[in-house]
């Protein structure tokens, strides 16, 4: 891959007419399957997510996609990465778009989109000066010191967790005269969210150093498995069917899952799209802040109206999350045309 190539797209004229043809591809792609699999996630309160058996846990197709689905905010978070520390932004650019970021999270807070998302953006935007002069720093140690430290809170904390409940479910132990159970702490966190951090930094990093496809496929692979085998354990232990996307984030499978997709959409960099599947590509690509927007009045129209059921299989849901990731990127085509609506559906 051609680095110097791709990193001269960042100063195209965005008002160029050529500009569809100058999208970096697999970065595009990402962002709309991270898209897609958070509006199949979100259309989960209907899906056959398995079920206990003899008290054991038996986990059904869905919820091994919903596996997958873990690494829809992760690769978000890496895209981000990937556009904003291989270039160094004004700091007042980069103060603007957080401001803006704020103020759609005002806008659209009536629909009930959850915050979080945004709060996070915002925050690593704002923490972007520091960033980028770590990121650029010829003391490589100071990047890989912060990775680290957003790895071990709370990527190991949740890993450890998981092994406790497996091999030492009566764990106790006192401190200073306190005891300290699995029943007294959190089984799981998201420390805040910061693992957005280390994410951030693996996008920026992955964007210019590719890793092998073997490695690539074997990192899924390895996620994968450890993921499900989390949610086994975790929904055995509490007996409650565990949510295999929101509370995996922070997890090592994730971890693991997410570098790996992201360094093989890289591959798609290498294919020569015609200019009608690049235009697709960008109707798309270009409204997946719609998708995020839009996707549960949808989801609440479908099972409101279409499927009134409890449960459905993954057949059933994928070709209505396909259904709402379209008509979400058709909304943002005509908002796009509006002067003062296509301010709201982009950042």
């Amino acid at each position: 891959m051609d680095i110097a190539k791709l990193l001269r797209v960042f100063n195209r004229n965005p008002n160029s007419r050529s500009q569809e043809s100058n999208r970096i591809v697999y970065l595009d792609l990402i962002k709309i399957v991270s898209a897609f699999m958070v509006v199949f996630y979100h259309m989960s309160s209907h899906m056959d997510l398995g079920g206990f058996v003899n008290s054991e846990y038996n986990i059904s197709v869905c919820q091994i996609l919903m596996c997958v689905c873990s690494a829809s905010v992760p690769l978000f978070f890496m895209v981000n990465g990937a556009l904003l520390l291989n270039k160094n932004y004004s700091t007042q650019t980069i103060y603007h778009k957080a401001a803006k970021i704020a103020l759609l999270l005002v806008v659209w807070h009536f629909l009930k989109f959850p915050d979080w998302f945004f709060k996070t953006l915002i925050v690593l935007y704002l923490l972007y000066p520091i960033f980028i002069r770590i990121y650029n720093s010829q003391k490589k140690i100071y990047k890989y010191v912060l990775m680290a430290a957003v790895f071990c809170f709370p990527f190991l904390y949740n890993l450890g967790m998981i092994f406790l409940m497996r091999f030492f479910p009566n764990f106790e132990i006192g401190i200073f005269g306190k005891t300290i159970s699995l029943e007294t702490i959190p089984l799981r966190t998201g420390a805040f969210t910061m693992y957005s951090i280390l994410y951030f930094f693996l996008g920026g990093i992955l964007f210019k150093k590719k890793l092998p496809d073997v490695v690539s496929i074997l990192l899924c692979i390895a996620g994968l498995l450890i993921i499900i085998w989390g949610i086994i354990v975790y929904s055995n232990y509490t007996k409650e069917i565990a949510d295999a996307v929101n509370a995996c984030f922070p997890t090592v499978g994730t971890l693991l899952l997410s570098v790996g997709c992201f360094n093989l959409f890289q591959n798609f960099e290498k294919i020569h799209f015609n200019e009608k599947l690049l235009k697709v590509i960008g109707f798309f690509g270009n409204g997946v802040l719609c998708i995020y927007i839009f996707h549960p009045v949808f989801i609440n129209l479908i099972y409101g109206h279409i499927l009134t059921n409890e449960q459905y299989g993954a057949l059933i849901i994928l070709p209505f999350a396909i259904l709402i990731l379209i008509a979400c990127a058709v909304i943002n085509a005509i908002l796009s045309r509006i002067p003062l609506a296509k301010e709201l559906v982009k950042i």
